[in-house]
């Protein structure tokens, strides 16, 4: 059996419930959860890295993923890498929180932002009857110790 993710081990199943899931690992959730996602991701000792908006598109609609990579979240650029772990987490988590509400303000229309890149994609979307923000996730990510010496050994980071 493949080994779990932090978030899949960690997170309450409820939340996970909510996300919407690329493969085996890749979680997004509505906007209105990331809070939530963020706090539990703390309470869990997990790292808030952070994550981009995405318009996930059903298949009856398009089937792809729209990934608006500048809309997006980064604690490696504002938290330092040298704290303790637990103070790493906290840190995060309340950078992250702020970051995230912070682009909803410097981006103040999401579907207009995804417009700029996915145009063609979005607006076929909408013509098959899509409504937009019905698709619009932010992809999460966030580490136990594990998962982020891992990557660090990779040199695999944002």
């Amino acid at each position: 059996m493949p080994s779990r993710s932090g978030m899949q081990a960690r997170l309450p199943s409820q939340l996970l419930q909510r996300a919407s899931l690329l493969g085996s690992d890749e979680y997004a959730w509505q906007l209105s959860d990331i809070p939530a996602v963020i706090e539990a991701s703390r309470d869990a000792e997990l790292l808030s890295v952070g994550g981009s908006l995405q318009f996930r598109i059903p298949q009856k609609f398009g089937g792809q993923t729209c990934d608006c990579y500048w809309v997006a979240v980064n604690t490696y650029e504002t938290v330092p890498e040298d704290l303790r772990w637990g103070e790493r987490v906290v840190k995060t988590a309340k950078a992250a929180l702020a970051d995230f509400l912070h682009l909803r303000i410097k981006y103040d229309d999401f579907v207009k932002e995804g417009m700029v890149e996915y145009a063609e994609q979005l607006k076929a979307a909408q013509d098959r009857g899509a409504r937009l923000e019905d698709f619009m996730y932010f992809a999460w990510t966030a580490l136990d110790v594990k998962e982020e010496e891992a990557l660090r050994k990779k040199k695999a980071l944002f």
